[in-house]
């Protein structure tokens, strides 16, 4: 258990500070602090923290404050495509730049090129073993729902 260290310590300095106001406080407040005449009182910053409360809620439902908009949220399948446009514009301006390069420098472009292919490989396969993670994901969906319906 990784926390078993920290609820411990945290628990005694709460303790002993709420022991620590008790004994500071006990001379300030009478032996009867509850007046049965005044209820009223009570009952009134109940009713006036319920109506802060309702308004503070209406106004974040109202403007939105705290909700995620999904259609923002980056997804695998941006990230892929990004990187994919990423390699094309990479691959262009490589090949601009080739008559550039003197020998050596084209060997090396060349084995850059070599590298960016097998990078290409790699993308289509993880695309592919998305795409079969989704079919299998399907699968199961209807699988549970097949269970559902029998249950």
């Amino acid at each position: 258990d990784p926390f078993k260290d920290t609820s411990g310590p945290a628990l005694n300095i709460l303790i002993k500070l709420m022991t620590t106001m008790s004994i500071i406080f006990a001379q300030i407040f009478p032996q009867q602090a509850f007046d049965p005449d005044w209820w009223w009182v009570g009952l009134i910053i109940f009713i006036l923290f319920i109506i802060v409360a309702s308004i503070y809620y209406g106004w974040m439902r109202m403007t939105g404050f705290g909700r995620i908009n999904y259609d923002d949220v980056n997804t695998l399948n941006d990230v892929v495509m990004s990187a994919d446009e990423d390699v094309k514009k990479d691959e262009t301006l490589e090949m601009e730049n080739v008559n550039l390069y003197e020998s050596n420098e084209s060997k090396e472009l060349i084995e850059s090129k070599e590298s960016i292919e097998g990078l290409k490989r790699q993308l289509k396969e993880t695309q592919d073993e998305l795409s079969a993670a989704k079919e299998d994901i399907e699968k199961l969906k209807n699988e549970l729902a097949q269970k559902n319906e029998t249950a």
